[in-house]
């Protein structure tokens, strides 16, 4: 009897156990659509290198170590291998979550999910574009007249374009990011009206940092900033709303 009790485990443990074996199970899945992903777009990587360059195209590039090309190719493999992988880990997350949730919770985690790969495609598409061909002709400009070659070292560029991309692919989850903090009560509809003035400063400060200092790109990049904070403010009303009326709910229940 006795070792039979001690090889017994209690229900906490046992449920601790399996959530971490499904955890597992998920990340492999994950890790084996990664891998395949990856290798699938290495023998794509020259493709995906054509279309990044054709974007600069006053620009001859170069690479300045033997191994450099191939480096760019890999990475731009990883990359793509991550970004087709991303919607799988997003779905097997909320597989995982899904158990725990609520009916209301599971609906809002699918959708901010959701949304939120579509904000960050948006951005970064939005990034290739609009952004960046306006860029890099604002740079080769700087050259005329100037009789400096236009030489661009191709993992350079590949590392600019990537980083500008992801910038804006965060930039714009800006909504998701204010209905999280208005869920969890840390941030609120009337406290974005209250500082709104103060958000349209930092935002055409932060197009001016982002972008070539001309007007133009400044403004492209502003608007679309600007847009999302004000959908930001109202689905934080909506969220604010609805949290009210739980908590309302809840303490007129408790009440009676």
């Amino acid at each position: 009897m006795r070792n039979r009790r001690e090889g017994m485990t209690s229900p906490g443990e046992m449920t601790l156990f399996s959530h971490l074996a499904e955890f597992r199970n998920r990340l492999i899945v994950c890790a084996v659509v990664f891998t395949a992903s990856m290798l699938a777009c290495l023998t794509k990587a020259k493709l995906f290198c054509d279309i990044l360059i054709s974007g600069a195209s006053e620009f001859s590039f170069i690479y300045t170590s033997p191994a450099e090309l191939f480096i760019v190719y890999m990475k731009l493999a990883l990359i793509g291998g991550a970004v087709i992988t991303i919607p799988t880990a997003v779905y097997e997350l909320w597989r995982f979550l899904r158990p725990g949730l609520l009916q209301r919770e599971r609906i809002a985690a699918g959708l901010v999910m959701i949304f939120g790969l579509l904000l960050f495609a948006a951005g970064a598409v939005f990034a290739f574009r609009v952004i960046l061909p306006l860029s890099i002709h604002f740079f080769w400009g700087l050259n005329e007249g100037q009789g400096v070659a236009p030489l661009m070292s191709i993992a350079n560029y590949v590392n600019y374009v990537t980083g500008v991309m992801l910038s804006f692919g965060v930039v714009f989850e800006l909504p998701v990011a204010v209905v999280l903090l208005t869920e969890f009560g840390l941030v609120r509809a009337k406290t974005l009206r209250k500082y709104r003035k103060y958000m349209v400063l930092v935002i055409f400060t932060a197009a001016a940092i982002l972008t070539p200092p001309d007007v133009t790109s400044q403004v492209l990049l502003a608007l679309p900033m600007l847009g999302l904070y004000e959908i930001s403010i109202v689905l934080s009303d909506i969220v604010g709303r609805r949290a009210d009326r739980a908590l309302a709910a809840g303490v007129a229940k408790n009440a009676g």
